[in-house]
C-alpha cells in the first residue's frame, strides 16, 4: 500500500536521499545501433558488479532483425556486454537469449534485470515474456493462451575466462501474469526474495522464499495520483538497499502524466520503504519530460560509498534506443556497487 507523500521525510533525513539536480547525464553514447542482433538499437540496460573477473555485466533488449507473423510487437531477445570501467562497453557477438519457439517467451524475451549470485558465481537475469498468437493452435500450455505471460528467469554460467555458458531458463514464469506488464526489478530483503513490476497503471510486488515461483501480491504498493509527474501511471520501480535502519529500501519509479496513450508529462523521482510492501514517495522528481523519446527504461545502482550510477536508455535522431549514464559523482570504481541484497 502507499503510505502518501512523503517529501518532508526526506528533508528530515537528507542522507537518504539525494536533491533533485544531483545527477548529472554523462555525454557518452555507451551502446547504440550496430549490425547483426543489434540493428534495431539497445535499451533497458540492467548493470551489476562480477567479482569473479573483476567487470561490469549489462544485460540489455534488443528487438531482433527477424520478424514473425504470431509476434505482433515484434521478436525481442537479451544481449550481454562487458566492461572494465563502466563507461566502455563491449557486446557480444551474438544475442544472449532469444525467443524459442513453443515456449513462454516464444516472441518476447525483454526489459531485463540482472542480479549477480556470489557464491552460485552466476548472472541471474529475470524478464518480461510475452508468447505469439499461435501459442494455443497445437495444445494448452500450462500457463494459458493470452499473448501477455509474465516474468522469466535465466541462470547464465561463466566458465573459467569469463565467458557465459550454461544458460538455463526456468520452463515456466516465475510470476504468472496473463495481462500487460512491463519492468520487472529485483531486490532481496532478508530472507525473501522480491520482483516489483508494473502493471499499467500501478506498481505491484511480487515475492518468494527462493529464485522462483513468486506470489503476487493483488494490491498495488505504488499508484498514480499522489505526485504532480505521476497523475496517471506509475511505471519502472527499480530499486536499491539503503544505508538505513527505518527505511532500508528505495525505489526510483517513473510517472506519466497522459492524453490517452499520449505523454503530456512525466518524470522519475525517489520512494523510501521499509518492505517492499509500504512506500513514501517524494515530491519532487530528479528528471522531467514531455515526449516518448527521454528515459524509456533505467535501472539505479548505489556505491557503498553513498553515490549512484543510473544506466538508461532512450531514442536517437532515427528512433532507435540507445544507452546512456547519470551519475551523482564524476568518478567510482565497479567493486563499489552494492548488491541487491538488503538488511
Amino acid at each position: 500500500m502507499i503510505l502518501g507523500i512523503a517529501a518532508a521525510l526526506f528533508t528530515a533525513d537528507p542522507a537518504l536521499a539525494q536533491d533533485p539536480g544531483d545527477f548529472t547525464i554523462q555525454p557518452e553514447i555507451l551502446l547504440a545501433s550496430a549490425g547483426g542482433y543489434r540493428s534495431n538499437g539497445v535499451g533497458a540496460p540492467s548493470v551489476v558488479w562480477d567479482p569473479d573477473q573483476s567487470r561490469y555485466l549489462m544485460v540489455f533488449e534488443v528487438r531482433l532483425p527477424d520478424v514473425a507473423a504470431e509476434c505482433p510487437a515484434g521478436k525481442w531477445g537479451l544481449g550481454l556486454a562487458t566492461s572494465t570501467d563502466g563507461l566502455n562497453w563491449f557486446p557480444g557477438p551474438t544475442a544472449l537469449f532469444e525467443p524459442a519457439a513453443g515456449s513462454f517467451y516464444s516472441c518476447v524475451a525483454a526489459h531485463p534485470t540482472a542480479v549477480y549470485d556470489n557464491t552460485d558465481r552466476a548472472l541471474y537475469v529475470f524478464f518480461k515474456s510475452e508468447q505469439g498468437t499461435d501459442a494455443c493452435d497445437v495444445t494448452t500450455p500450462s500457463w494459458g493462451c493470452t499473448r501477455y505471460t509474465g516474468v522469466g528467469r535465466l541462470r547464465v554460467g561463466f566458465d573459467d575466462v569469463g565467458n557465459p555458458t550454461r544458460l538455463t531458463v526456468r520452463s515456466t514464469p516465475v510470476v504468472d501474469i496473463d495481462i500487460d506488464m512491463g519492468f520487472p526489478k529485483f531486490v532481496n530483503q532478508g530472507s525473501t526474495k522480491y520482483i516489483l513490476l508494473s502493471r499499467r497503471p500501478d506498481v505491484f510486488v511480487a515475492s518468494s522464499p527462493v529464485f522462483s515461483d513468486f506470489s503476487l501480491d493483488p494490491d498495488p504498493v505504488i499508484t498514480p495520483g499522489l505526485v504532480s509527474w505521476g497523475q496517471d501511471e506509475m511505471f519502472n520501480p527499480s530499486v536499491v538497499c539503503q544505508d538505513s535502519i527505518s527505511f532500508p529500501l528505495a525505489s526510483y519509479p517513473g510517472g506519466r502524466n497522459l492524453d490517452g496513450f499520449s505523454i503530456l508529462s512525466a518524470g522519475w523521482g525517489k520512494a523510501l520503504a521499509s518492505t517492499p510492501a509500504s512506500w513514501f514517495l517524494g515530491a519532487s522528481p530528479y528528471f522531467e519530460w514531455s515526449d516518448d523519446d527521454q528515459w524509456r527504461h533505467w535501472e539505479v545502482a548505489r556505491l557503498s560509498t553513498g553515490e549512484y550510477l543510473v544506466y538508461f536508455s532512450e531514442k536517437d535522431a532515427s528512433g532507435n534506443p540507445r544507452i546512456r549514464l547519470a551519475t551523482t559523482t564524476p568518478s567510482w570504481a565497479g567493486i563499489d556497487i552494492a548488491g541487491k541484497s538488503c538488511p
